[in-house]
């Protein structure tokens, strides 16, 4: 046997180690060319917040009865119709504020509907709020179906006293004017501008009250609270520093709007022509009236459709 000499040992072994690079480094890349890449790492994704569901509609503050009466007093004023969100306006709920008693105390009923009386000896408060009552002929409703098929009986309700204000407050009394110097001879003789001579002292037709919200009762025992002429009235016993007179007191009338026996949520009226503002009145079910103190934002009564005063 012939022996390797030590040169061609060395050479046979450097060209096994290559070729085992050789091999190697050519199943590397192979591999790496036909292997499935690696799984990328997602970015989690920003969560997506649900689209607000719509909300219910708000309950009808005065402000926005105020509105719908004007809206309505427009259309009729121009022989339109009711504009489409007045008539849509049934069913909405409401939450308004009534004040009275803004002057102080009064026994007036005569020129008060609603007032209240103090005993200051026996601190003793007494309210009373009457609700007006009409007829189909003063709303002109005479010729009007009956309403929901059952007959007409009564119409109560109140006036919205200063319904060009949203504010369920007593108005703030201005201060009283400066006491005016004594007219001179010459300044007797001087003539007022045109202008003041052409202002009106009133606005003559112009209706006292141009505003009501109104229940239509009907034979059918229509829900709502009827009073029948019987007045909102409470007795109790009050500290003077537990009201303020210059905010008086208040009534909150709770309830839907409803509709008028013509079908409609709003009836207005121009008894005295074309030149004067209509009167509306709007279409409720009362569900509560309470009388509150202002001042202390309390609730001295409540009378609620299926409940008495409490």
């Amino acid at each position: 046997m012939v022996e390797p000499e030590a040169r061609t040992s060395r050479i046979a072994i450097a060209l096994g180690f290559l070729a085992v690079l050789a091999v190697g480094g050519g199943g590397f890349l192979l591999g790496k060319t036909f292997a499935p890449p690696a799984p990328q790492q997602e970015t989690p994704a920003t969560p997506v917040k649900p689209a607000p569901l719509p909300a219910e509609n708000p309950l009808l503050a005065r402000g926005d009865l105020i509105t719908l009466a004007n809206r309505s007093a427009d259309a009729f004023a121009n022989g339109q119709p009711l504009p489409l969100d007045v008539r849509t306006a049934v069913g909405r709920r409401f939450d308004i504020l009534l004040p009275f008693g803004c002057d102080g105390p009064s026994t007036e009923t005569r020129e008060h509907r609603a007032y209240w009386t103090y005993e200051e000896g026996r601190s003793r408060l007494r309210v009373e709020a009457k609700p007006a009552e009409w007829t189909a002929q003063d709303w002109n409703l005479g010729d009007a179906p009956a309403l929901k098929g059952a007959t007409l009986q009564g119409i109560e309700g109140f006036w919205i006293t200063r319904p060009w204000s949203s504010e369920g407050t007593c108005a703030a009394h201005p201060a009283p004017p400066a006491s005016a110097p004594v007219p001179t001879a010459a300044a007797e003789e001087t003539p007022k501008p045109a202008s003041d001579q052409n202002l009106p002292a009133n606005l003559p037709g112009e209706p006292e009250e141009t505003l009501a919200i109104a229940q239509f009762f009907t034979a059918d025992g229509a829900p709502g609270i009827r009073r029948s002429g019987r007045p909102y009235s409470i007795v109790a016993r009050i500290a003077p520093d537990q009201f303020n007179a210059a905010q008086g007191f208040r009534l909150r009338l709770t309830g839907r709007i409803d509709r008028t026996p013509t079908g409609e949520p709003v009836q207005c009226v121009q008894r005295g022509g074309a030149d004067q503002r209509p009167a509306c009145v709007i279409a409720t079910v009362l569900d509560e009236v309470r009388v509150e103190n202002p001042a202390t934002s309390a609730t001295l009564a409540t009378w609620s459709a299926t409940h008495t005063a409490r």
